[in-house]
Parts: C-alpha cells; sequence; structure tokens
C-alpha cells in the first residue's frame, strides 16, 4: 500500500513539475511575441479629438488615443491600424488602413495621418481614387514575396485647400507625407518613382522606421518586399 501511495505521490509530483515547466516556456514565449505600437494621431498638423485607433489582424483591438498619441500591445504579425470616431454611437473610419508587419517583440513608433476634413465627398465607390486624390494623397501596391498586400502611401500634397481650412496650421500644410510598413517619412517635399520604387524626400526630412527615428536634409529609398532601404 505504502509503495502504491508513494508511486502516486510521485507521478502526481511529475505532472505538477512537467505543467509548471510547460506553463512558464507559454507565458516565456507569449511574452516574447508581443510588441508595442504607438504614434501621433494628426490631421493638418493639428490634434485629432476623440479619436481612436481599430486594429486589424490576428484578432480585433480598439485603444482610445489620449490627446495626440496611441498606444497598444499586440502579437507579432500583420496588422492595419484605422484611425476611427465615434459620433451618435456609430464608429466612422478617418483614415485609410495603414498595413504594417512586425516579427519580433519590440517597440514600433507608427504615425498615423486623418484625410483632411475637406468637402471630399464620393457618391460611388469607383470615386475614391479621386477623393483621395482631392484630399492630397496617393496610394501605391508594393508586391511583397509573402503576398502581405503592402502599399506605400504619399499625402499632404494639396497645400493651398489645407491652408484654406479654418485654423490651419500653415507650417503643417505645406509638409508632405509617405507611410510604408513600419516605415513614416515627413518632409517639405516626397517623391514616389513605382517604376523604381524609389522615394525621395528633401526639405526637413524626419524619418520614423520602426524604433528609429532620425533627421536629414534628404534621402532615398528603395521600397519592396515590406522593406525600405536608403539609397545613398
Amino acid at each position: 500500500m505504502c509503495d502504491r501511495l508513494a508511486k502516486r505521490f510521485l507521478l502526481s509530483l511529475m505532472v505538477l513539475v512537467c505543467c509548471t515547466a510547460l506553463f512558464g516556456q507559454s507565458a516565456h514565449f507569449s511574452r516574447q511575441k508581443m510588441f508595442h505600437v504607438s504614434g501621433a494621431i494628426t490631421q493638418s498638423g493639428r490634434t485629432v479629438p476623440g479619436a481612436w485607433v481599430l486594429f486589424e489582424g490576428t484578432s480585433t483591438k480598439s485603444v482610445k488615443a489620449d490627446g495626440k498619441y496611441y498606444e497598444a500591445d499586440l502579437p507579432v504579425g500583420i496588422w492595419t491600424a484605422t484611425v476611427t470616431i465615434l459620433i451618435g454611437g456609430e464608429t466612422f473610419k478617418q483614415s485609410r488602413p495603414r498595413l504594417f508587419r512586425v516579427t519580433a517583440a519590440t517597440d514600433v513608433f507608427l504615425d498615423l495621418f486623418v484625410r483632411p476634413a475637406v468637402g471630399c465627398l464620393a457618391i460611388r465607390e469607383e470615386l475614391e481614387e479621386a477623393v483621395d486624390a482631392c484630399h492630397g494623397q496617393e496610394f501605391f501596391p508594393v508586391p511583397s514575396d509573402d503576398g502581405a498586400p503592402f502599399e506605400l502611401v504619399t499625402g499632404g500634397r494639396n497645400h493651398d485647400l489645407c491652408s484654406r481650412l479654418e485654423g490651419a496650421n500653415k507650417a503643417a500644410c505645406n509638409r508632405e507625407f509617405a507611410t510604408y510598413n513600419a516605415l513614416t517619412v515627413q518632409a517639405d517635399k516626397i517623391v514616389y518613382n513605382p517604376r523604381g520604387w524609389l522615394l525621395e524626400a528633401s526639405g526637413n526630412v524626419v524619418v520614423e522606421d520602426g524604433n528609429l527615428e532620425y533627421r536629414r536634409d534628404s534621402i532615398r529609398f528603395f521600397i519592396g518586399d515590406g522593406q525600405a532601404v536608403p539609397v545613398y
């Protein structure tokens, strides 16, 4: 009887140790697979009050911006981030979904840009490109080896219309931006050549790429497969 009880005790102890080890590994694995994302939300250089950010990927998550900035913790993978706002209990999208990919536990800075508050209305879905052009934005699909539908976005190019908005920040209205995956570039002038997949920025350039931020007078990037490689 004692031997049988001792064997049962040892077996229970072994199961407990294995489960504890597996739980520890699972928790460690989970921690290693999360990343922290944060950034600014602006509309023609101004803060967007009451903004939310909707993340869609392996799951969905919404976070409310604390003033100008937002932050969230998400599992690594491919996500889209969309600025939304609640009006009368309904959710309205204020920006085009920005697709980005994170493959390791890290901090990512990701600025989001809300369309200018101008009367660019589409009657039909086919007019979306015309609305984007009115807002001073262009969108270019960029191929990736794994099929992720990355796109390069340029915006802030309709300076005159932006400047006519009530309370407009004239300095911000003269700035342009480009986004691609986790890359954000802001400058006085931005040009993208889709044939050569070359992005060029000049004039007080500010670059955010993942968790890096730096400034240049001018810079060029080769764009492709989710990567933005500086070209010198």
